[in-house]
């Protein structure tokens, strides 16, 4: 039976079978940003002030061209050293 917190303790451990670390990174950084939101979207419904929509709408925009550029920065670097080419030949 698939179990997530054994695999989440095994993770923590330097187990095999255990989450990445960039799924675990990933995961946290989307909690937080989720609690980010709601508790601003609380505070301006609250106080009717709706100013820092845009403010957090541009440093989200920001964010996500931040993480595609490293990805692609990733997958240059990677094809430029050839380790996609020797993946490939082992398979």
């Amino acid at each position: 039976m698939y179990n997530p917190f054994k695999n989440l303790s095994d993770s923590l451990k330097v187990a095999e079978g255990g989450y990445s670390g960039r799924k675990l990174t990933a995961l946290v950084l989307t909690c937080c940003i989720i609690a980010m939101h709601y508790f601003l979207c609380r505070y301006a419904f609250m106080l009717g002030n709706f100013g820092l929509f845009i403010s957090v709408l541009v440093i989200d925009l920001i964010g996500i061209a931040f993480f595609l550029l490293l990805i692609d920065v990733k997958q240059i670097i990677e094809l430029k050293n050839g380790k996609k080419d020797l993946e490939k030949e082992k398979e």
